[in-house]
């Protein structure tokens, strides 16, 4: 009888096993599963500095609202304002409405409205660029849209259908249906 006893205490305690582990794996499927609409962080007025593999700051992107999902979907930003840098220094500040950021951060697609401006305060040629839909690459500091862009350069000011720009090489390639008014500054009279 106490054999018995014994084989039915065993058996039952098998049974109660083998449901705890198939309720156990379930919940683990459960989490393995994870919803990736729901966003892995939430951030209120950012700032994230971005570092070359050099440890020198290659851009510092702000904005008063971030969400970041997981892979592949990427980031997510409100209002997004990036600085790109050379030589430790800020060149261009680039504004956009919305913002997208590539898993990895070498892709930033700025959406909506986008102003880009290098004041003449870098030491360049000062650049007011507006625009809409802009994709950068802060590792190539390089900028491209598809869309209608405008350039303002203090000689004047040209409109196109799309461009390439090497932020760090002052050179912008525009695209298509280039128009433009060159305004050269005024010369001052030589005096005898």
């Amino acid at each position: 009888m106490r054999t018995l006893l014994v084989l039915v205490a065993l058996a039952l305690l098998a049974g109660l096993s083998g449901w705890f582990l198939n309720d156990l794996e379930r919940d683990l499927r459960e989490v393995r599963a994870r919803d990736d609409r729901l966003p892995l962080t939430i951030a209120e007025n950012f700032v994230a500095t971005v570092m070359n593999a050099r440890g020198e700051r290659l851009y510092v992107l702000t904005g008063p609202h971030l969400e970041q999902f997981p892979a592949p979907r990427g980031t997510f930003v409100t209002r997004p304002l990036a600085h790109t840098y050379e030589n430790l220094a800020p060149v261009w500040e680039i504004r956009a409405e919305q913002g997208w950021i590539a898993p990895g951060t070498e892709t930033i697609e700025l959406r909506g409205d986008v102003h880009a401006e290098r004041p003449a305060s870098t030491g360049y040629v000062p650049v007011i660029m507006t625009g809409s839909n802009l994709r950068l690459i802060p590792d190539k500091n390089y900028a491209e849209s598809a869309e209608p862009v405008r350039v303002q350069t203090p000689d004047g000011v040209i409109d196109a259908v799309g461009f390439h720009a090497w932020l760090d090489e002052d050179r912008i390639e525009l695209l298509a249906d280039v128009r433009g008014h060159y305004a050269p500054p005024a010369q001052k009279p030589d005096r005898p």
